[in-house]
């Protein structure tokens, strides 16, 4: 009975099937009962495993082929050595985005910052991307990124000469698709 309660996730009744096997069982008694139910939760926690895995193997595999690309919000400053960028998944730095980005793909070169990722916003899987030919040339090797707040992303980009003011982040003195 308490295999089919536990196998069935009905938590209550294995509680009580427990909980009444311990009052008629006195002085260690219930030593195999609890190794029963501890080999039956065993499996049962191996299985969500398992089925959490499989979910994500799905869902990363719904995100080969998404076409929505959405152009991440960026605001950047700068000290004498560094570039610092604060990155959001989404259109505007005022307005919602995805909460949670997965096979996040970040790419320094001197010359370049890109990022890719994929996640939801909405219902709906959308592409998030940043896609930057920046002023100056940085040095890819000491620059770092991670994953700060929830939907936002921090890059520190260290400049190739320190001590040069950079005028704007972009070689391009046109307006940027990343707001």
């Amino acid at each position: 009975l308490l295999q089919t309660c536990i196998a069935r996730s009905w938590w209550a009744g294995a509680r009580a099937l427990v909980a009444r096997a311990h009052v008629r069982q006195a002085g260690g008694a219930g030593a195999p009962l609890r190794a029963g139910a501890e080999k039956l939760l065993a499996g049962v926690k191996q299985s969500a495993d398992e089925f959490a895995a499989y979910a994500d193997s799905i869902y990363r595999g719904q995100t080969q082929g998404v076409k929505d690309e959405v152009h991440c919000a960026l605001q950047w400053a700068q000290n004498s050595t560094t570039v610092f960028l604060g990155i959001k998944y989404a259109t505007r730095w005022s307005a919602p985005g995805a909460i949670e980005v997965v096979d996040v793909k970040v790419n320094t070169s001197e010359c370049c910052f890109n990022l890719e990722g994929y996640g939801h916003h909405s219902n709906i899987r959308k592409r998030y991307s940043v896609n930057l030919d920046l002023f100056e040339d940085i040095l890819p090797d000491t620059s770092s990124w991670s994953s700060s707040s929830v939907g936002r992303l921090i890059a520190m980009l260290q400049k190739k000469e320190p001590g040069v003011k950079w005028p704007r982040l972009t070689k391009s003195k046109s307006r940027s698709k990343h707001p």
